[in-house]
């Protein structure tokens, strides 16, 4: 993970990205602190946002090979 210009550059396998989300939302389900389990929902929401929308680029990532920027 880096961060350049306001920008979170992760380098994931399409894989590894679904088990980040699958990961996260398994966290925030057994997380008992309510303000880290929105935290935890807040990030799922926003990878899945990401790995849903058809056209990446205009929403707030591009895709390059094996790497997600998001901004």
């Amino acid at each position: 993970i880096r961060n350049h210009n306001n920008t979170l550059h992760l380098a994931l396998t399409d894989t590894e990205l679904d088990e980040l989300i699958d990961t996260l939302a398994a966290e925030s389900n057994h997380e008992p602190n309510r303000r880290r389990q929105r935290q935890l929902d807040t990030a799922y929401e926003a990878l899945t946002a990401v790995t849903d929308v058809l056209v990446p680029t205009r929403v707030c990532c591009t895709r390059s090979k094996s790497t997600w920027d998001f901004r």
